[in-house]
């Protein structure tokens, strides 16, 4: 039962993604939910209601502004994100499969409920028997993810010097240290790629996302 109801959630299920707006657009005041992931050029969905997992997509404003490489480097992100999903909807709707027949095959033989001890002990069986199946996820979540670094790193190095060359020619008694922005879009790619928990989610001792 729980796994038909899952299918009905997923069934009526809506990508709602928060809607992009243009950088010259002040937003200070306003309840608009501006696209997500700190730039303006992914959009981000509500939760799915069976993987948990926020899917993205490319904005107006990417298509209209990035160049093809930058483009591409956006779509592998948006490419992983919908592995992830596909993988924890497996993942989710077979444990609650499995967790229902279990709890029912207890109810028909026993009559009652299953005790804490018991499911504590479907619990231990589950991650026994998808240890591999995680373990491989997580081997190729951090593959995928290396791989977007360098490519990431590049993508705010051109977004930088666009922003650093109209700083020099607003004002020229500005200069722009390059080895600090450098270091600075470093760290934030890196802690982007390496602290996002949406990205990065580590399923070892997991039964479900």
């Amino acid at each position: 039962m729980a796994g038909l109801a899952q299918m009905s959630k997923a069934s009526t299920y809506v990508r709602r993604f928060a809607t992009a707006v243009s950088p010259s657009v002040n937003t200070s005041n306003s309840s608009t939910k501006t696209s997500t992931d700190g730039n303006l050029f992914l959009q981000v969905s509500t939760p799915h209601p069976v993987s948990n997992i926020r899917l993205l997509r490319l904005s107006v404003y990417a298509k209209q502004t990035l160049s093809d490489t930058d483009i591409a480097m956006l779509q592998k992100r948006i490419d992983v994100q919908e592995r992830h999903h596909i993988f924890w909807t497996a993942n989710n709707t077979d444990f609650q499969s499995k967790k229902s027949a279990y709890i029912q095959a207890i109810n028909d033989s026993a009559h009652r409920e299953p005790t804490s001890a018991e499911m504590s002990y479907f619990y231990k069986s589950y991650l026994d028997d998808s240890y591999s199946r995680h373990s491989a996820y997580n081997t190729t979540l951090w593959k995928e993810n290396t791989s977007m670094l360098i490519p990431g790193i590049k993508a705010d190095m051109r977004q930088l010097s666009h922003v650093a060359g109209g700083m020099i020619n607003n004002a020229r008694e500005r200069l722009v240290d390059a080895r600090y922005f450098t270091w600075l879009y470093l760290k934030r790619q890196i802690t982007h790629a390496f602290s996002d928990s949406s990205l990065l989610y580590q399923a070892h001792g997991v039964t479900v996302r």
